[in-house]
């Protein structure tokens, strides 16, 4: 990364998140191929990624979980068909 952490920027960061999301978030900049090519900031990225992990920890990808019962390839349409063949049953 062209901006590494400094030591305060690393300080706030351990202050403001949990320190397992810290550590989790770390972890997976650590393993992250293209990171290094794609990113600038590593202080940037790093809150970024823990607010992500903090608002929807879950998938801590930042996009809401899919739905419960639902399966991959399933439109909105066959969803609400399913739901409503199911009411009436």
């Amino acid at each position: 990364m062209k901006e590494p952490f400094t030591r305060t920027q690393y300080e706030t960061i351990r202050d403001k998140y949990p320190k397992e999301t810290v550590q989790e978030v770390l972890l997976a900049m650590h393993n992250t191929i293209d990171l290094l090519k794609t990113k600038r900031s590593a202080s940037l990225t790093c809150q970024n990624w823990c607010n992500r992990r903090i608002s929807n920890p879950l998938t801590g990808k930042g996009k809401p979980p899919a739905p419960a019962g639902t399966t991959t390839g399933q439109t909105i349409r066959e969803l609400r068909e399913a739901k409503k063949n199911k009411q009436t049953a």
